[in-house]
């Protein structure tokens, strides 16, 4: 009974040693956040997706004829990102002309307003001149850093034609590009 209790000391001893000497574990989980840099031109007026799911539009042709010289809303700008160091879009105006063939080109001075959508405040103009010289080059987003998620800015887009009523007749075309950039 001695030699049976001895052995099962023995052991016990032995098992606490076993036990004793084992490492720690580690799991190490990585997670990969891919980057949202999306915007997309739409009708005056429409709000921003809440998703995803701003499409990227290259070209939107407006269908707002423009007939006076007030303030016309033609588009609304919509921008989401998750980039940590921000992004900025910069808006240029090109001429707006009208081409016949075996005359002269015309072109009709005119500016671009961009409003913040959500406090409907101003935030910068752009304009085209009538020698048909492109206007400057204006940043009208621009986010320094996001923390906390997605970041989405929107602009109501406004032209004004100052002389379109006193212009020769025809069909005026011009672009107005936005660049995108994530910093």
């Amino acid at each position: 009974m001695k030699k049976t209790i001895a052995i099962l000391l023995v052991l016990v001893i032995g098992m606490v040693g076993v036990w004793a000497a084992v490492d720690n574990s580690t799991l190490t989980i990585n997670a990969e956040v891919s980057a949202i840099n999306l915007m997309g031109i739409y009708s005056y007026g429409a709000v921003a997706p809440s998703d995803n799911t701003i499409a990227w539009t290259p070209t939107y042709e407006n269908t707002v004829a423009i007939t006076t010289t007030a303030a016309t809303n033609v588009a609304t700008l919509h921008t989401r990102s998750n980039n940590r160091t921000g992004f900025e879009v910069k808006m240029t105006a090109y001429p707006l002309k009208s081409e016949v063939t075996g005359q002269a080109t015309t072109y009709l001075g005119y500016s671009i307003s961009t409003l913040d959508q959500s406090s409907a405040t101003v935030t910068s103009t752009v304009t085209s001149y009538s020698s048909g010289a492109v206007g400057n080059t204006v940043k009208i987003i621009d986010v320094d850093a996001i923390v906390g998620g997605i970041h989405t800015e929107s602009r109501n887009l406004s032209v004004t034609i100052p002389d379109i009523v006193s212009a020769p007749a025809g069909t005026y075309k011009g672009d107005i590009v936005f660049e995108y950039t994530a910093t």
